[in-house]
């Protein structure tokens, strides 16, 4: 994304973000005057997040500071107000503050830690590389500690900061940041301990759409743009050459989330069978779900593989051998080994209704559909592959 664009998007977001917000009242517990005894302060942020408190104005601001801190999840002293670039001692008050109107606001800062955790957010969402990898490679602790941000879409969420790289698609920075990660890569987790770097980059990276309305760009009452990150795929790519190890649990979410290209790529970069060698009965169901014609060609042929044993007591296979696994998710070259050695299948067991071709096959709502390329296939070949199933 062009810089200009992002510093704009970014402020939107967090405008949004504080919109969302209730104006937060605190009432001194011994508030007993009449309502000209009430001031509102202002607590502003760097993120640019607004919040208002009802105080008395001879009251102390210390209650406030401390809802305030307990209300963004940091301890105190890791917080500074200000009020005209003036330190503000909790025991000072509006009044003594001369506070008055307009002029209520006070400005927050982070401190300490918490000001280098807020840099580092900030330099991985905008893709800030040198910056990011200073302020890590002088506080790795922060490396696996999850830090709360933005994401492109504005929810908020809490990871360490690689995960932000990656979803923000910062191709060159994750790559950058990487030998800081060699000890961890694998066992780094997101904030709620779901996802490994490899398994969110195998479905969080990709085009979104966010709606943007005016002010932000007065040209038109609204606009739709697409956040279009480098890819999923340069950034998997970089994280397994890194030392990322591949695993089903990435293959899954890349395929759930239809990244083609990027579950091809996994897929070649490790072992579908692993922990399961010399189940054949195992390998033959992961290899027609997965699609890999080559491992069934090799079980059929050189292991002579009893595909008998998958028939029920009337000589139809079962809707959970391997062969109608390879139907259900349309892998034609499987399907087309099964069929070459004469496998009949009956589509009743496999799909609900749909077209093939212009027919239609009726079969049990309950189970999946098959895809529609399949079902031509099938229906092509019936007298070969499936006789008496199709109307």
């Amino acid at each position: 994304i062009h810089p200009l664009i992002h510093l704009c998007l970014h402020s939107f977001l967090v405008q949004q973000k504080a919109s969302s917000l209730a104006h937060y009242s605190h009432s001194h517990p011994t508030m007993t005057s009449s309502d000209d005894d009430i001031f509102t302060i202002q607590l502003h942020d760097s993120q640019d997040v607004k919040m208002h408190f009802e105080v008395e104005t001879s009251g102390n601001l210390q209650t406030v500071f401390n809802q305030y801190s307990q209300f963004k999840g940091l301890s105190l002293d890791s917080l500074q107000f200000t009020y005209k670039d003036k330190t503000i001692n909790p025991d000072e008050s509006p009044a003594s503050l001369g506070m008055s109107g307009d002029d209520n606001t006070i400005q927050v800062t982070r401190v300490g830690q918490a000001l280098t955790k807020e840099k580092i957010v900030q330099a991985c969402t905008a893709g800030s590389t040198s910056t990011a990898v200073d302020l890590l490679s002088e506080n790795k602790e922060l490396c696996s500690e999850s830090l709360s941000w933005f994401d492109s879409d504005g929810q908020e969420l809490s990871t360490p900061p690689l995960f932000i790289c990656i979803d923000y698609g910062h191709t060159e920075l994750v790559a950058k940041l990487l030998p800081l990660h060699k000890e961890i890569l694998n066992t780094l987790k997101d904030g709620s301990g779901d996802y490994s770097p490899l398994q969110w980059a195998s479905w969080t990276v990709g085009p979104r759409s966010m709606h943007i309305p005016d002010p932000l760009f007065s040209q038109t009452n609204s606009l739709h743009m697409f956040l279009l990150p480098q890819g999923a795929l340069d950034i998997v790519k970089i994280l397994l050459k890194g030392g990322a190890n591949a695993d089903e649990e990435a293959l899954s979410l890349a395929r759930e989330y239809n990244h083609t290209s990027v579950a091809e790529y996994i897929l070649n970069h490790f072992d579908l069978y692993s922990g399961i060698e010399g189940d054949s009965d195992a390998i033959m169901e992961k290899a027609c779900r997965e699609g890999d014609a080559d491992m069934v060609r090799k079980l059929l042929d050189e292991e002579s593989y009893n595909i008998e044993k998958w028939k029920d007591e009337d000589g139809k296979y079962l809707a959970f051998s391997p062969m109608y696994l390879a139907v259900k998710n349309g892998h034609m070259d499987v399907i087309q080994l099964f069929a070459e050695k004469g496998v009949q299948m009956d589509l009743t067991v496999a799909m609900p209704k749909v077209e093939a071709g212009n027919r239609q096959i009726d079969i049990d709502p309950s189970k999946d559909v098959v895809p529609k390329e399949v079902a031509d296939y099938l229906a092509g070949h019936n007298d070969d592959v499936c006789p008496n199933q199709l109307e």
